[in-house]
């Protein structure tokens, strides 16, 4: 994460491709069964708090995540990819 960033300082124009995430997580979000969609935003909500815990996710840690998602959750493979992806996208935000 670069210093501008943290402050809050960056131009908004470089935060296009969190926007787009955003957009594409909701989405996803509102074709599922609604209590599918809590189940799945809640499960996020908890990952999130523990996922940038040292302020940066690797890619190993992101397919730890997802693996344990998976079988923690009884999830397939896609919704692990967006509980994770959410967890990561909330802690940018």
């Amino acid at each position: 994460m670069s210093l501008l960033r943290f402050l809050g300082l960056e131009k908004p124009e470089t935060a296009t491709g969190e926007t787009d995430t955003v957009r594409k997580i909701a989405r996803e979000l509102d074709a599922m069964d609604a209590t599918q969609a809590r189940y799945i935003a809640a499960f996020a909500y908890i990952l999130s708090r523990t996922a940038r815990a040292d302020l940066h996710v690797t890619d190993e840690e992101t397919a730890v995540m997802e693996r344990i998602v998976r079988e923690a959750a009884g999830l397939p493979e896609q919704q692990a990819v967006l509980v994770v992806q959410i967890a990561k996208t909330q802690n940018l935000l």
